[in-house]
């Protein structure tokens, strides 16, 4: 979360809605729409007739920036499974097109091109406890195979 703030100039509790080209504070979509997967909701038909002008100034001399951004805001489908060593094998895949065939996300305001990448991140709710972190890049599948400690060796270290 802190990494998307920072490479996206908003902050947490803001509506991610903001990081769309053109939309802006004082834009209706940002009262309308909660959240993202929300405005994934509406077709976009219905979008394009009540663009601002910034946005429909964007879309119309820029490639159809806000709805490439849009488009490229990633759907994934995340699976996990212990394995018979007792690792957490976690597999992400991306259902949708990257912002660029070079894995670069969205980030104007960000002053260097960014790969997307994410992590991944194992944690016992009930305890409040981290169990593995690990950082991974994908263009479209990734695999991460997470060591979690077992229940007597955290015994043991606490």
């Amino acid at each position: 979360m802190l990494l998307q703030c920072l490479k996206q100039a908003q902050w947490p509790d803001e509506n991610a809605i903001l990081t769309l080209p053109g939309i802006t504070k004082s834009h209706k979509y940002v009262g309308l729409f909660y959240s993202l997967q929300s405005l994934f909701s509406v077709p976009t038909e219905n979008l394009d007739r009540n663009l601002p002008r910034e946005v429909y100034f964007l879309c119309t001399f820029s490639n159809r920036q806000f709805f490439n951004v849009l488009a490229a805001i990633p759907r994934l489908d995340v699976r996990a499974a212990r394995t018979e060593r007792g690792t957490l094998l976690i597999q992400v895949k991306r259902l949708n097109p990257g912002y660029t065939d070079r894995n670069l996300v969205y980030a104007p305001r960000f002053p260097k091109p960014q790969q997307e990448s994410w992590f991944v991140l194992a944690a016992d709710e009930a305890e409040e406890k981290v169990l593995a972190l690990q950082r991974v890049t994908m263009p479209k599948i990734a695999s991460v195979e997470l060591e979690i400690p077992s229940e007597g060796s955290q015994n043991q270290s606490s």
